[in-house]
């Protein structure tokens, strides 16, 4: 379930045009807010930035339905085209 204050419980979420999100976030951790959100069928473009390395993660993110995984230290240029093509 959401953590408190997390994206997932805002009463803000129907508004919600697109995500960044980063693998590790402290009320929940950002696969599992993605897969929360696809459950409550909240669907909208969900972009990663993270320090995390593991191609395993980055995997589960893309096929669980991210537009992206940006690795830190990102380009904001790439950062900026995501977001752009969203439509956000």
């Amino acid at each position: 379930m959401p953590g408190k204050g997390s994206v997932a419980s805002s009463d803000r979420l129907n508004d919600t045009t697109c995500l960044i999100l980063d693998v590790s976030l402290p009320a929940m951790k950002g696969l599992e807010m993605q897969g929360h959100l696809v459950a409550i069928d909240k669907r909208f473009p969900i972009s990663f930035l993270s320090a995390e390395s593991d191609k395993r993660v980055q995997a589960r993110a893309l096929h669980a339905g991210a537009v992206v995984f940006l690795s830190k230290s990102f380009n904001v240029a790439a950062l900026l085209r995501v977001i752009n093509q969203s439509k956000c």
